[in-house]
């Protein structure tokens, strides 16, 4: 087995509290949704939440990729 790189799992560790503070943000707005059961929201709650968090997937996405390169080059 692979041994993970205390660096990526830095990364993961900040990328989570990130995605939970976005949630806790979005929770906020849509008061309808009860955080207990995110995992039950509607397509259309899923579409919001997808629209609200995409920057910061695109974000992350590319912080995991620059962090990669970086590694593979050493």
């Amino acid at each position: 087995m692979k041994e993970t790189n205390p660096r990526f799992t830095d990364l993961n560790l900040r990328h989570i509290q990130e995605s939970g503070r976005a949630l806790a943000k979005f929770l906020i707005v849509h008061p309808e949704i009860d955080p207990n059961f995110v995992d039950d929201m509607t397509d259309e709650q899923e579409a919001d939440w997808q629209q609200f968090s995409s920057d910061l997937a695109i974000t992350q996405d590319i912080e995991r990729c620059e962090l990669d390169i970086e590694l593979r080059e050493k």
